[in-house]
């Protein structure tokens, strides 16, 4: 963990309760990043929800424990391996690759209803929804999740890679978030 960057996401939420941020990531350090906005999240609740649209669920847990993340804390919607019918256990549940925005949002509705108190929710990432998805439908799909979390009562993070052809997306969904937060 960095712990400049770690300091930087403290301070910049320390006035928000429960907050919903976009964050933009520098592409050359994006591991770390989501490291350290996990790390964040997990030190102020107990259980978080972990979307994952570009590595498969089990490399994410290695990944995070090495990190010092408790990975056990997680529940893992995993929308990018693929088996023959969703494949569920107690730490994850695994939607299959190319999974559509409807059934991607069913599958984090169903997480998220799966744990009392509270918690919350990382979204990794808008970048990769943006592959295949046209950016008004992924723009609809994110302001319709950060309406919901509102209605959960859950804190989170959506994550993109900051990039020029995702200004548009971003420029969307700030209105919707407490903050946007660059990494």
């Amino acid at each position: 963990m960095c712990a400049e960057a770690y300091q930087r996401i403290s301070e910049t939420l320390r006035d928000f309760d429960k907050p919903i941020v976009l964050t933009l990531i520098d592409p050359m350090r994006y591991q770390e990043a989501t490291v350290d906005i996990l790390n964040y999240f997990t030190k102020k609740l107990p259980r978080g929800i972990y979307v994952t649209l570009n590595k498969p669920f089990n490399v994410l847990m290695k990944t995070f424990e090495k990190a010092g993340v408790p990975a056990e804390s997680l529940f893992f919607v995993d929308g990018i391996t693929n088996v023959p019918a969703l494949e569920e256990g107690k730490d994850h549940a695994c939607l299959g690759s190319g999974v559509g925005l409807s059934n991607l949002c069913i599958g984090i509705s169903k997480a998220v209803n799966m744990f009392e108190g509270e918690k919350f929710l990382l979204l990794d990432s808008l970048s990769t929804l943006l592959i295949y998805n046209d950016p008004k439908s992924v723009s609809k799909f994110a302001h319709l999740l950060t309406e919901k979390m509102r209605r959960w009562n859950t804190s989170g993070s959506l994550l993109t890679v900051e990039m020029n052809a995702e200004k548009d997306v971003v420029s969307q969904l700030a209105p919707f978030c407490d903050k946007v937060v660059k990494i």
